[in-house]
């Protein structure tokens, strides 16, 4: 039997934002887990303050309110299953991360750079 192509038919924007923000949660998930000794890495601030980069340059503003913070305990909590009080204490950390400017986007000079890179890396290899 044939497969069947329904890619035409597009479902609301909230589905729509949903379907992207499962990509970009599969996406951190996968980039996170390829790391050296990541099981290691559980209540580390660094592990913390990557993801949260990570969520920060990947999510739109375009999408409307996003709560980044609830985003990013879910993509740890799914690493490492936190407890109540070790959820607290990921929470404490991204709200210092926060408040303190350590999230930052990424400039789109060097995001271009990097796709360009990417991009003749595979054309030339």
């Amino acid at each position: 039997m044939t497969s069947l192509d329904l890619s035409f038919v597009k479902g609301s924007s909230k589905l729509v934002k949903a379907e992207k923000l499962e990509v970009i949660y599969n996406a951190i998930l996968s980039r996170v887990r390829v790391l050296p000794d990541v099981n290691n890495l559980r209540n580390n601030t660094d592990l913390i303050h990557l993801v949260c980069n990570l969520a920060e340059n990947a999510i739109k503003k375009k999408w409307g309110q996003v709560d980044k913070k609830a985003f990013v305990i879910r993509v740890l909590n799914t690493l490492f299953t936190y407890n109540v009080v070790e959820k607290a204490q990921v929470e404490d950390v991204i709200e210092f991360l926060h408040s303190n400017s350590q999230i930052n986007k990424v400039e789109n000079a060097k995001k271009v750079y990097a796709c360009g890179k990417n991009w003749l890396k595979k054309k030339v290899l």
